[in-house]
């Protein structure tokens, strides 16, 4: 089974898939390079998806612009089968007053 954000699907429906991208992201180490407009995300991820992919990896971690219900309806509109990733990401990516770097593990493990 994999769990793609529209829910869970065969593995043989997989088929052709980009395993690393972004639809969303904004961090501190790439100003000027953020991804954090849906619109423009949905016409690259529907690009992808007729260029041959059926499926793509979001590896946008919690804290950077991800952005699950967004996901849902790109895919949902563009057809192509999205595979979001969680966790996090190295901590200079993460500014001092982040939620990465001043939560406890107990209020990371609720989230």
């Amino acid at each position: 089974m994999i769990r793609s954000v529209l829910g869970d699907i065969d593995p043989s429906l997989l088929g052709p898939t980009n395993y690393h991208e972004h639809l969303f992201q904004v961090s501190p180490l790439l100003p000027g390079d953020e991804l954090d407009d849906e619109h423009a995300s949905g016409v690259e991820a529907g690009l992808l998806h007729d260029s041959g992919f059926a499926s793509m990896v979001d590896a946008t971690p919690f804290g950077l612009g991800r952005d699950p219900e967004a996901l849902a309806r790109i895919s949902s509109a563009t057809g192509l089968r999205i595979v979001a990733t969680t966790g996090r990401h190295r901590e200079a990516h993460y500014g001092d007053d982040h939620p990465m770097q001043v939560w406890t593990a107990e209020q990371l493990t609720a989230l």
